[in-house]
Parts: C-alpha cells; sequence; structure tokens
C-alpha cells in the first residue's frame, strides 16, 4: 500500500507535501488534484509532467469511464454492421438505388467504427488525445444521426407519425450527447486517467476532423439529393394504384410541368383578356388549369370564408353547397382549396378549385365530375398535383 502510495506521487510528479494516514490511494489523489487546483488559482504551482507510462501505472478504467468506453465501441460496432450489411446482402435499397449515397454511407459506417475504436484505444493507452478524440467521435454520430433525421422530417409531407418518430429521435440523439458531453467535461475519472495539462491535439488529429466532416457532408448532400427523387418517383407512381400510363405535361407560358395520366386530352385555350388556359379531358370529369393575375390571386387568398362562399354561389348558383374550405399547402407553397357540389340543368356535379400561390405567380386549378363518378377524378387530381412542380 505504502509503495503503490508513493508511486502515485512519484509517477504524478507532485511538489506537494501529502500525509500518509492509511487512507486509500484513490484518496490520496483526490487530495493531490484539489492541492494542485487551489496553487493554480493561486498561481503559484509547479509544472507537473506526466507521461503515458505513469498514468498507466497509476489509473485505472473502472467505474463509469468502463461504461462510457463500452458504449462508445457499441457505437462503432453499430456504425461497421450499417456498413457491412450492404456490401453482404448487395442491397441499396436503403440508400435510394444509389451506389454513389451506398459508398458515401458505407465509408461513414466504417468511419464511425474507426473513431470509436480509436477512442477506447486512446483512453487504453492514456494518449494525451484522447479526450479530443471521444468528443469528435459523439460529435460524428450526433451529426450523423440528426442529418438522417432531418432530412426525413424535410420530405415527410407532414404524416404525422414521421414527424412524432423524427422529432423522437432528434431529441433522444441531443440528450444522450449532451449526456456524453458534460461526463468527459466533468468526469473526475476522466480527468484522473487524461490530466488537463496533459491534454495535446495534434495535426493528425485536426486531419481526421476534417475528414470527418468532408464525410457528414457528402452524406448529407446524398442523402437530401437521393431523398428528393425517391420523393419525384413516389410522386410520379401515385398512379400506379390506379393501373394508369402517364405522361409529361410541360407548358411554358403558365410556367408549370406536371406528370397526368397518359388518356387525358390536353387542350390549350386564350381566354378574352389574352391569357391563356390548360383544359384536361377525361371520360368523366374536366381539370382547368390557368394563371390568376398576381394581384388578384393574391387577394383571394385574402378573402374571408364567407367571402369565398358568395363567390362561389355566384358563380355557380344559389343551390351550391359548399362541403369546406381550407388553407393548407401544395408541394410547399400555400394553397387555399374549395370543395363544392352544384348542378347543371338538375345534374348534380362536385367540384373543386384550388388557388395555389407560387410565389411569382398564382395558379387557379378547378376540377369538375359528375357527383357519382368525382371520387374517380380527384384522386387522379390529387395524384396529378403532386407532381406540380413551377419552371
Amino acid at each position: 500500500m505504502i509503495e503503490e502510495q508513493c508511486n502515485n506521487c512519484r509517477n504524478r510528479n507532485t511538489a506537494y507535501c501529502i500525509i500518509f494516514d492509511g487512507r486509500s490511494c484513490p484518496a490520496y489523489t483526490e487530495e493531490i488534484d484539489d492541492t494542485i487546483s487551489s496553487h493554480e488559482i493561486a498561481g503559484d504551482a509547479p509544472p507537473i509532467h506526466y507521461t503515458a507510462e505513469g498514468l498507466k501505472a497509476t489509473t485505472k478504467i473502472r467505474g463509469g469511464i468502463r461504461w462510457f468506453l463500452i458504449l462508445i465501441v457499441l457505437i462503432g460496432l453499430g456504425g461497421l454492421y450499417s456498413a457491412i450489411r450492404p456490401i453482404a446482402t448487395l442491397n441499396i435499397s436503403e440508400y435510394g438505388n444509389s451506389w454513389a449515397f451506398a459508398l458515401v454511407g458505407i465509408v461513414g459506417g466504417i468511419m464511425t467504427f474507426g473513431i470509436a475504436i480509436y477512442t477506447a484505444i486512446a483512453f487504453f493507452r492514456r494518449s494525451s488525445n484522447a479526450v479530443f478524440i471521444a468528443t469528435l467521435c459523439i460529435l460524428y454520430v450526433l451529426l450523423y444521426g440528426l442529418m438522417d433525421e432531418v432530412i426525413a422530417l424535410i420530405f415527410s409531407d407532414l404524416i404525422p407519425i414521421v414527424i412524432v418518430s423524427g422529432t423522437a429521435g432528434i431529441i433522444g440523439f441531443s440528450i444522450v450527447a449532451i449526456f456524453l458531453f458534460r461526463y468527459l467535461a466533468l468526469s473526475k475519472q476522466v480527468r484522473e486517467l487524461i490530466p488537463q495539462t496533459y491534454r495535446k491535439v495534434s495535426g493528425k488529429d485536426y486531419i481526421l476532423s476534417a475528414l470527418a466532416i468532408l464525410i457528414l457532408l457528402l452524406y448529407s448532400a446524398f442523402s437530401f439529393i437521393t431523398h428528393n427523387q425517391g420523393a419525384e418517383e413516389a410522386k410520379a407512381s401515385a398512379f400506379s394504384s390506379f393501373g394508369i400510363e402517364t405522361k409529361k405535361l410541360v407548358s411554358n407560358e403558365l410556367g408549370i410541368k406536371m406528370t397526368v395520366p397518359a388518356n387525358w386530352q390536353y387542350e390549350e385555350l386564350p381566354s378574352d383578356d389574352g391569357s391563356l388556359e390548360i383544359q384536361l379531358l377525361c371520360d368523366y370529369g374536366a381539370m382547368g388549369i390557368a394563371v390568376s393575375p398576381q394581384l388578384e390571386g393574391k387577394l383571394a387568398f385574402m378573402c374571408s370564408d364567407s367571402d369565398w362562399r358568395s363567390m362561389i354561389a355566384q358563380k355557380f348558383g344559389a343551390n351550391t353547397e359548399i362541403y369546406e374550405i381550407k388553407r393548407t399547402e401544395r408541394n410547399g407553397w400555400p394553397c387555399l382549396c374549395v370543395d363544392f357540389e352544384f348542378y347543371i340543368e338538375d345534374i348534380p356535379m362536385r367540384g373543386n378549385i384550388y388557388l395555389i400561390d407560387m410565389d411569382a405567380k398564382v395558379l387557379m386549378i378547378e376540377s369538375y365530375a359528375h357527383r357519382e363518378v368525382f371520387s374517380e377524378l380527384n384522386s387522379q387530381v390529387e395524384a396529378v398535383l403532386a407532381t406540380l412542380k413551377s419552371i
């Protein structure tokens, strides 16, 4: 015991007189730390020279730091598994069938494993950069996970379950990271293993940090591109549930493009004021698209529900019944939708009016069909609007 205590003081090169009175070695270590801290505050602390060999001889990896390192290694193994799985199964569907994205994801997983193992080895060797590498590891894993959740939220189309799970994921990642950061900063065990004055960061560590940042940037860029392409393909394939072939419709005059059923007839109709209207006809209904004058369109958004009820009744007759007036978003643009029923010579008709504010222009879209078949038309109109883009 006495020899261990002497070696402890000797290896720590303490210049202070510590009275040995039968306490355990950790008690003396804590007293040394407190004494050094008090002298550092007073500004009269003599220099202390730590060595990796001395720290390994006088400190042990135990308690909280042991569990911390186990957690880091498990995170690394998770990264390695995510890298190996698409290689072993030759399945890149989770990467949007993009080999470039898959490659970045594989490298990212290997990077996670490498930094995690490097962190554990640095602590076992009592390397002067151990705390820096551990901090880099936590930050890298945190940002890697957060980017996945944030990008998934961006392309969630406001689906509640995705929003809830994504938000929970972001909060969970953040809480765990804050806990680990606080542990590294405040733990006495960490300060005992890697004393503050012993810590150093080399040029190689900064190169490793730059490489990690590069991988994160590439991963986020490919993830965003792949999610965007997947969203577009999902919108375009919305017609697949109807078993309908599609075609691209581009109108440079209206400044829009979209995907429509191949059997829809397309016609351009000039209006009295010189503007252009697109009319799309199918077997059981019609869809008209026109660009409203910007000022008039902007003012239409400001109209109250009662104003809209009056305008619809004035245009389609007093027997018009309005089911719903809702203000929402359509592909990221503000959208006002009016769902109503009206009559043409005692024939019950159902219609929707969409007013979409596309910044530089306001799009007016109307769809009509017989009441009995309107649901079929409306489902296809919704699929068409999901592909709407400004050009």
